[in-house]
């Protein structure tokens, strides 16, 4: 009888003891960690333990804090505090979407919690790749990738590195087999521990994800149908759908309007915009052959620190004459000053011309208008400079000025100036090269096959443009 008991006790100890165990979660679709949401007194969090187990802070003002276990269903996060208080989160990518119809009312429909920075860190002793002074860490030891990026950047170096990098939150991108994170400090990251793309100085240039990876194979980052015409890779950082009729065209936009994206067109491009997502489709020749598709999407938007164009409109007010499409933080953080890329709406043509400006970090100035800007330090002293490229007819001749700014407190003053006329440059593109300096990659003679790299130097207080092969550029007036 006695041993009787002993069993039934040792029994009930098992399992209540075994009850409360916890059991690792397969976080196959989450990461473990904590998802913020608002900041100081509006933030709210999620905190998702290895074991299974959650903290759930709905507000600061609110004592009661939520916790149990956790679980993941159909692509859905569910925390349990018991059989009758429940919270729902719907997964996408690495964020948590909250869900008060399944919920309850105390957090509003919809809030968005994202992984933050206090995930942990990895190690990771591979190959680093740096780009000028853009600079870039590809971990990788895949020979394929460095040898193709250093045959298309001129200015790469290649070297063994061992850094300790931070995981932050993280906006997650599927691309073909591969899949990588966007973090809020700019940091790319491929899954695993084997391959992680970081830029080290300065803010991500997205167009490099596009070169180095197959952009056309992204899945997850098009919110929208992808269109189902030949893509044909150019030499200069661009993907253009080739033999593209007119009716197709026409197709694929009311695919897109169907999916509730508004359209405005212009003259040889359509815009089309649905959230804080913006399509440009411009058509490249007259005859309508050739489409350029130019995604701006969620790997631009949907970064920490992106102004939507609703949300621009709230903090600089801009006019309602204008649309900013998104901000360019990129290799400007080096001065005071930032990139807008505005869309200038006009209702009676239906025009939306597209131009760059230059804004302080207080106020958009709406009367400067570039085609192309980079940061460089091209004169002795050590502060860097904004460089402008802008092109176009004069009278009668091909010409195109190149100028330089100081930034002092977000004012803009210019510095060097000067107009040139080449007689066989074409689709010229601001580039970063060694020494913090910058260039101009051009084509000649309008040919795909020969480029040219031109090096743009101060001499005598005026702005000099050398060639490869050592000489100059003429410029206006000489």
């Amino acid at each position: 009888m006695k041993k009787m008991i002993f069993l039934a006790v040792t029994m009930i100890f098992v399992l209540i003891f075994g009850s409360c165990e916890k059991s690792k979660v397969d976080n196959s679709l989450v990461i473990s960690g904590k998802y913020i949401s608002g900041e100081g007194i509006n933030s709210s969090y999620v905190l998702l333990n290895d074991d299974g187990s959650f903290q759930f802070s709905r507000s600061m003002a609110l004592s009661y804090l939520p916790t149990g276990t956790y679980e993941i269903k159909s692509n859905k996060l569910i925390l349990s505090v018991d059989n009758k208080e429940k919270y729902v989160f719907e997964i996408q990518n690495s964020k948590l979407l909250y869900c008060t119809d399944e919920s309850g009312s105390i957090v509003k429909d919809g809030t968005v919690y994202t992984l933050g920075s206090d995930f942990g860190q990895i190690k990771a002793v591979q190959t680093a790749i740096y780009y000028s002074f853009s600079s870039y860490a590809l971990f990788t030891d895949d020979t394929s990738i460095i040898s193709e990026l250093e045959g298309f950047y001129n200015s790469l170096k290649v070297e063994k590195t061992d850094k300790e990098l931070d995981i932050s939150t993280a906006y997650h991108v599927c691309i073909g087999e591969k899949s990588f994170w966007i973090d809020k400090d700019g940091v790319i990251w491929l899954d695993g521990e084997t391959e992680n793309l970081i830029k080290t100085v300065g803010k991500m240039d997205y167009n490099r994800i596009e070169q180095i990876y197959n952009y056309e194979e992204c899945s997850s980052a098009f919110p929208f149908t992808e269109p189902e015409f030949d893509l044909e890779r150019h030499e200069y950082d661009y993907y253009e759908y080739s033999n593209v009729t007119s009716d197709e065209l026409a197709e694929y936009i009311d695919t897109l309007k169907n999916e509730g994206f508004e359209c405005q067109k212009g003259e040889y491009t359509y815009f089309l915009y649905k959230d804080n997502v913006i399509i440009r489709i411009t058509d490249n020749t007259s005859d309508y052959k050739y489409f350029t598709l130019s995604f701006y999407i969620g790997i631009e938007t949907a970064r920490e620190g992106s102004l939507t164009a609703e949300q621009a409109n709230d903090i600089i007010g801009i006019d309602d004459n204008h649309l900013i499409e998104y901000y360019i933080l990129d290799l400007y953080e080096k001065t005071d000053a930032q990139l807008f890329y505005v869309l200038s709406r006009d209702t009676e043509t239906n025009l939306w011309p597209q131009k760059y400006l230059v804004t302080s970090k207080e106020a958009i100035d709406l009367t400067r208008s570039f085609d192309k800007f980079i940061c460089g330090n091209i004169d002795d002293d050590p502060e860097y400079e904004l460089i402008s490229l802008d092109y176009g007819p004069t009278s009668g001749l091909f010409t195109f000025g190149v100028s330089a700014y100081d930034v002092d407190n977000g004012e803009i003053n210019l510095e060097y100036s000067r107009i040139f006329f080449p007689e066989s440059f074409y689709n010229m593109k601001l580039i970063p090269l060694d020494n913090d300096k910058a260039g101009i990659l051009v084509q000649i003679n309008n040919s795909p096959t020969k480029t040219d790299i031109i090096n743009i130097t101060i001499e005598d207080g005026k702005l000099i443009l050398t060639c490869g092969d050592g000489t100059e550029v003429s410029s206006w007036g000489e």
